[in-house]
């Protein structure tokens, strides 16, 4: 039968010695005795035990200080050690526990109770042990989870940085021809083929628009993510920055004949990049103008939720042109915008009592729709 512990047993009277063995053994626990107290260093220098029984009287060396040295050693500190003493005062007890021992079983000792106290202090020190082990597997593998983040981290960070370059690459190179094309579109809307080519005009300013509100998106982006200059954050007033917008779109407002009831609330003072701000939200309005129906009423108006700490811009459009696309679109400049807050590092928030960061979201609803 497999053994139950290794149990090593220690005490000067040999008679005391043969009972406790024997009780043991008989019991299918693997025994080894001494019969003083440096006996049990002698041993311990090259033997692992699952338990210690120490006698307390002892020539020499007491079973107290035989404890205490065995506890200056962090090696034994699993190993549960049980006093078996005729000392039954409580003073010798306290000594006992004070010393380090987990037990005290006092002479004559019952033995149904000794081995229940053998068995439970074995029992504990195994699950201590496993849960040492497991501790260490652990910790080995937080270890190793932490390095392979930290490589996957450089890794998306060499990328993020690869990305910005390339990023700012295409930017410098899209921009470029545009400001070609745009001089040549400009020509060409002054000669004398101008009118027979309107369409056609219409349809390179509206392509080459849409290149550039591209490119200075992923120029913000890229400003942003190298921390330079864009990073730029002061208080403004919400609605003078949607104001600010809707007088740059006033072209198509009147080409589009849209009127607007601004429903602000003129207190409401943001901090963060302004420029960020106008840019991201003039983005969205021009693509939903230039969709809508002529000839309506567009109401813009501001929802702070308190309870998702949220500030809400709502445009309210009657009718919407068949254009499967549009959703998409919006919602892409919606992501857009919504990194670019991230990318500021959380800085867009509304100057209030508490300090707390707003997060900013566009909503265009009618009564059958919404994007």
């Amino acid at each position: 039968m497999k053994k139950k512990g290794r149990i090593l047993i220690i005490d000067d009277n040999t008679k005391n010695l043969q009972v406790l063995a024997n009780i043991l053994s008989s019991n299918h626990y693997d025994v080894e005795i001494g019969i003083s107290g440096f006996d049990v260093f002698n041993w311990l220098e090259h033997e692992i035990f699952d338990l210690l029984l120490l006698d307390i009287m002892m020539p020499e060396i007491d079973g107290f200080e035989v404890c205490r040295r065995i506890r200056k050693n962090n090696q034994y500190d699993l190993m549960p050690i049980i006093f078996i003493s005729a000392k039954t005062d409580s003073q010798s007890m306290v000594e006992g526990f004070d010393s380090g021992g987990q037990d005290y079983i006092s002479k004559p000792f019952d033995q149904a109770e000794l081995l229940a106290r053998v068995k439970t202090h074995i029992e504990l020190r195994k699950s201590k042990e496993s849960l040492k082990r497991l501790n260490t597997d652990l910790e080995q593998l937080v270890n190793e989870r932490t390095y392979e983040l930290n490589i996957a981290n450089k890794k998306l960070l060499d990328l993020s940085k690869t990305k910005d370059r390339f990023l700012k690459f295409i930017g410098n190179e899209i921009s470029k021809p545009l400001v070609s094309i745009t001089k040549v579109i400009e020509i060409i809307k002054h000669s004398s083929e101008s009118n027979r080519m309107a369409g056609t005009i219409s349809q390179l300013d509206q392509s080459v628009e849409k290149l550039r509100k591209v490119t200075l998106m992923a120029s913000y982006i890229t400003q942003i993510s190298t921390s330079a200059e864009i990073n730029d954050r002061k208080p403004f007033s919400l609605l003078s920055a949607v104001e600010y917008i809707l007088v740059k779109m006033n072209s198509i407002l009147e080409q589009k004949n849209l009127e607007l009831d601004i429903d602000i609330d003129d207190k409401i003072v943001a901090y963060g990049n302004n420029l960020l701000f106008k840019s991201s939200l003039q983005s969205i309005l021009s693509t939903v103008f230039e969709e809508i129906e002529d000839n309506q009423l567009i109401k813009i108006s501001s929802i702070k939720n308190k309870e998702t700490n949220q500030l809400v811009i709502e445009a309210f459009i009657n009718s919407w042109n068949d254009n499967d696309s549009l959703s998409e679109e919006i919602s892409l400049l919606n992501s857009y915008s919504q990194t670019i807050m991230q990318l500021d590092a959380g800085a867009f928030r509304l100057l209030n009592e508490d300090q707390r960061t707003v997060t900013f979201e566009w909503t265009f609803l009618n009564e059958n729709r919404k994007l």
